[in-house]
């Protein structure tokens, strides 16, 4: 049996921390599992842990510990609990940029002779430049991503595929039959509503909705600059008297809040392996809203169904300052590259941002908060026909409910039992462990080209922007 030593910064409720989670429990009797967190954890482990406070989050951190004793400490941590060396650390999330350590911890690890496998689940590269260091990633090691587009944009960035591992999460099945969904009124977005969500465009979308529907969102964010722009929606949204409400998931059950609803939705412009693609239908919900083509590849090769979600949400280039838009998304790019440490040609960037937006429509979700807000409150006063926003987003009559739903909701939902099952995910970790044992790889990442790739004019929005 492999003995395998997860580790992970935390185990919060969230994303992460269920995808470990569920790899773990997938693969009980294969694997002998432990668990090395930064933190004692705040929700239910399936494993023995331990706590080593160096993992933590910078903003959590108490301890000044160095790298190399981290790494040290989580070495013979291990060893002393298996009573030899581990077969394999599987370490999560290396390249998200919360720990200023934690890239040198690894490389540390890797001196001290344990075989690794960096499982990649965000990149600080995409999009959060606040967190990015310029440090190298480690070389020489295996890695896994959790979509196609992560794989391709790291073969392009230098690993060979002999080393890199392409290992979807793991979606469970919630619930085993459907329920009435007659007379239910609510539009779920089961979301944390960090700016990255496009709050504004889920509430763009509560107008288009039947009579008595309103959209509600689960949880607020935590961070500072989050919870200033939704604190200013639920303002607007109270002030403007709309069908929205907010914080559903917070004395609630999640599951009970599912019940309450009709259908789920999505407006993200970001997303890492996109589980709120696939989880609606498996509560037997139908999902609306805003596609994302490239995380959705996977699916779509799936054959799973998304065909009622659109790709842009659009307005009229004249209901938006085009001017005042285009140099806030020119100064917006030169700041994040700056940021990540390069840097590019003013006059040509101009040039292909002035082209992108050239078409006479604008993208609702490159918008920052307060020009959407401005859209809503042209829509809200008839200075903006609805029926002209209507023509231009046709799949916004989705958002009602119908009986055409019911065998893609079927369809969709066996297609993802079958391709995201505990069973297959499992015969793919053990599959990647042993490529880990067995194949040396020699092989780095261009973090420079990480970046470009990932920060491309076509991908830039102003809630990408601080």
């Amino acid at each position: 049996m492999l003995k395998v030593v997860y580790v992970h910064y935390h185990m919060r409720s969230g994303g992460v921390t269920s995808v470990i989670l569920r790899q773990i429990g997938a693969l009980r009797g294969r694997v002998k599992p432990l668990l090395i967190i930064g933190e004692p954890p705040e929700v239910e482990v399936n494993c023995d842990y331990f706590v080593v406070p160096s993992l933590a989050y910078d903003r959590d951190r108490t301890d000044k510990t160095p790298p190399d004793e981290t790494a040290k400490t989580l070495f013979e941590t291990a060893c002393s609990y298996f009573n030899e060396k581990p077969d394999i650390f599987h370490i999560h999330n290396p390249t998200l940029g919360k720990n200023r350590d934690f890239i040198s911890m690894i490389k540390k690890l890797d001196g001290l002779g344990a075989n690794l496998f960096l499982q990649i689940h965000d990149f600080a590269e995409d999009g959060r430049p606040e967190n990015y260091r310029p440090e190298p990633y480690p070389e020489n090691v295996h890695y896994g991503v959790i979509n196609s587009r992560d794989y391709n944009y790291l073969i392009l960035s230098g690993l060979k595929e002999k080393g890199l591992h392409l290992i979807p999460n793991i979606v469970e099945v919630s619930i085993d039959r459907p329920d009435n969904l007659s007379g239910k009124r609510l539009v779920l977005y089961p979301v944390r509503a960090i700016r990255r969500k496009n709050i504004g465009e889920a509430i763009m979308l509560s107008l288009f909705l039947d009579s008595g529907d309103y959209v509600g969102i689960t949880l607020r964010p935590t961070s500072e600059i989050d919870m200033k722009n939704y604190n200013m929606w639920v303002d607007y949204v109270k002030g403007k008297g709309l069908n929205v409400e907010f914080d559903l998931g917070i004395k609630r059950r999640f599951l009970d809040v599912v019940g309450d609803s009709k259908m789920m939705i999505t407006t993200s412009i970001k997303e890492g392996f996109g589980m709120s693609f696939l989880e609606p239908w498996m509560f037997f919900r139908p999902l609306a809203g805003r596609l994302l083509r490239d995380i959705c590849r996977d699916f779509l090769d799936s054959r799973v169904d998304l065909g009622f979600l659109y790709e842009k949400f659009y307005v009229s280039s004249g209901e938006v300052d085009i001017k005042d838009l285009n140099d806030k998304l020119v100064e917006c790019y030169l700041k994040n590259l700056t940021r990540f440490g390069l840097h590019t040609n003013r006059l040509t960037l101009e040039s292909e941002v002035k082209e992108h937006l050239s078409g006479g429509l604008v993208d609702f979700g490159i918008l920052n908060e307060d020009m959407q807000r401005d859209v809503i409150d042209g829509i809200l006063s008839g200075k903006i026909e609805k029926k002209k926003i209507f023509d231009l987003n046709p799949k916004v009559s989705n958002l009602k409910y119908s009986d055409k739903y019911e065998k893609i909701v079927i369809n969709n939902r066996s297609i993802i039992k079958d391709k995201y099952s505990s069973e297959r995910i499992a015969e793919l970790l053990i599959g990647i462990y042993r490529k880990v044992l067995a194949v040396q790889v020699k092989h780095s990442i261009d973090k420079d080209r990480l970046i470009k790739l990932f920060n491309s004019v076509d991908n830039l929005s102003l809630l990408l922007c601080q």
